[in-house]
């Protein structure tokens, strides 16, 4: 079971290992360190492994470069058994929905503050001649709000809070 919903959003793969970093308190060297087996180590890399491909879209390969050069079947290893303890723990599953909401209530992958989608589709409205990048940045947002909207695992007011943090001006902070 996949925690989350798709559409996949496609994010950069820096600013995801940033966002688990601190959200997650980790020094990421540690996780990318190819030989570190620590269990403490090990689970946090599976979470990453699979939030790159959740979230960043990318190949096994890819992920694995990321990772501390990995092998794509030990990048598939993490997948399956995160997997897997999602459909065993429905706690685990929800938490992995919590931790993504919190990356996006935090605006951690949705960038600095102008990007974000209100602001940004208000100025991609008024400038019909908008730059590629800026359109891509207002999809993302889109496409994440639909994710977190539709997991089944997070509660309505989880998903509403974390999409207002994506979509409005100031962060999701006031009630309008």
């Amino acid at each position: 079971m996949n925690a989350l919903v798709s559409p996949t959003p496609v994010i950069e793969p820096r600013k995801i290992i940033e966002a688990y970093a601190a959200l997650r308190r980790i020094d990421i060297s540690r996780v990318v360190d190819l030989n570190n087996r620590c269990g403490a180590i090990v689970w946090p890399r599976h979470e990453l492994s699979w939030l790159l491909s959740t979230l960043g879209g990318l190949s096994y390969a890819e992920i694995g470069a990321c990772t501390g050069d990995r092998d794509p079947t030990s990048v598939m290893n993490s997948l399956n058994r995160i997997n897997q303890r999602c459909e065993t723990d429905q706690g685990y599953a929800k938490s992995l929905e919590v931790l993504t909401a919190q990356m996006l209530e935090h605006s951690v992958l949705a960038g600095r503050a102008e990007r974000q989608g209100a602001a940004l589709a208000r100025r991609l409205m008024r400038d019909p001649d908008a730059n590629r990048a800026d359109i891509e940045a207002l999809a993302i947002c889109v496409l994440t709000a639909a994710s977190v909207l539709g997991a089944e695992t997070l509660s309505d007011t989880e998903a509403r809070r974390a999409v207002r943090g994506l979509l409005c001006d100031d962060g999701g902070r006031t009630n309008g």
